[in-house]
């Protein structure tokens, strides 16, 4: 995926793509600030991959997340870069954490609805 840049230009989100099997692609994004090293989210070091990534406005961000394999069903993150808060909705689930924590609350939901 290429990157997403927010209408203002101050954020962006760029994407670490991994295959993980012959043709299965995980397309881990981070959101940065335009210019600066360190990430608001990151996922990359996750196995979430981003469907899709838009802007909602200048400061909010949709992202459409699945968990590879696969096995549970996916979830809509929307972060706004001004707070570092995001909203992670799906089955069962509808919460609002820290961009910190983020990865650990997507963790024990795909435990708790992983297809096994």
């Amino acid at each position: 995926m290429q990157d997403v840049v927010s209408p203002d230009g101050r954020h962006r989100v760029a994407f670490s793509a991994q295959e993980v099997r012959m043709s299965h692609w995980i397309e881990s994004p981070v959101v940065m600030r335009t210019g600066e090293r360190r990430p608001l989210l990151d996922l990359t070091s996750s196995d979430w991959s981003a469907d899709e990534a838009r802007w909602l406005d200048a400061s909010r961000l949709s992202m459409a997340l699945r968990r590879y394999p696969g096995d549970a069903p996916g979830v809509t993150l929307i972060l706004d870069v001004d707070t570092r808060q995001v909203e992670i909705q799906g089955a069962g689930l509808a919460e609002r954490v820290s961009a910190d924590r983020t990865v650990k609350t997507l963790e024990a939901w795909y435990r708790a609805h992983a297809r096994r």
